[in-house]
């Protein structure tokens, strides 16, 4: 019996989480049509946001198809962030979740890693983002690997933060709001890693999302331009 349960663990420890895809799967024409695709509809955020006069409102959905692409086109930048050890990042969207997937060859695991993230809107207009469920393959994710990324996003942070405060605002404005909201994103990674809720303001970027469905495959964003909140 016991040879038994160990392979019937072993199978689950390594099946590929529904809608994975390797990474061979993807090919260079659907990465570059579904890269444009999220370009596109990150225009229309940008449009909202360059709109001064708040008369541009926002309604984009974008699919995890056009993501995945995206983060393909640019795998080499986002493996820079990425622990060594985690390969093929992708997304998914459910009806409740967002879930994020890679393969990862750790000290302490070989399987697939899914992380099951439920962003809900409040009545104030922040987003709330929770870890509901974490598996390596189709077990529960050890928690050396949480450990560990939580880790590596801590160090990259740092490094990120010696690397602002050599950077002149004034100077390269661009370049310096950019990495400030880098270093948050990575900071509320580590903060999830730990099981801890993520708020997000958007309201700081000058951006208020009034309705935030999540679809079979899409996630659509509806808001406005709103005046940056003071302090921030």
């Amino acid at each position: 019996m016991a040879p038994l349960v160990l392979g019937v663990v072993w199978i689950l420890y390594k099946a590929a989480p529904p809608g994975y895809r390797s990474a061979s799967d993807f090919t260079t024409e659907e990465i570059e049509a579904q890269a444009a695709k999220f370009v596109s509809a990150s225009g229309q955020v940008l449009a909202t946001l360059a709109d001064e006069l708040g008369q541009t409102p926002l309604d984009v959905t974008f699919t995890d198809a056009m993501i995945n692409g995206h983060l393909r086109a640019h795998s080499d930048h986002l493996e820079r962030r990425l622990p060594k050890w985690i390969s093929n990042p992708q997304v998914l969207f459910t009806e409740n979740d967002v879930v994020l997937m890679a393969q990862i060859r750790h000290e302490k695991a070989d399987t697939i890693l899914s992380i099951h993230l439920r962003p809900t809107r409040n009545d104030d207009g922040r987003i709330v983002v929770q870890i509901v469920d974490q598996k390596a393959g189709r077990l529960p994710l050890p928690n050396a690997i949480r450990q560990a990324m939580a880790e590596h996003f801590d160090q990259f942070v740092a490094r990120s933060e010696a690397r602002l405060q050599e950077m002149s605002r004034n100077e390269d404005r661009r370049s310096y709001n950019r990495l400030a909201t880098e270093i948050e994103f990575w900071r509320d990674a580590a903060q999830l890693c730990r099981g801890q809720e993520v708020t997000i303001d958007t309201r700081r970027y000058n951006l208020r999302i009034d309705e935030l469905e999540l679809a079979e495959h899409q996630l659509r964003l509806v808001g406005a331009r709103v005046p940056r909140q003071a302090g921030n």
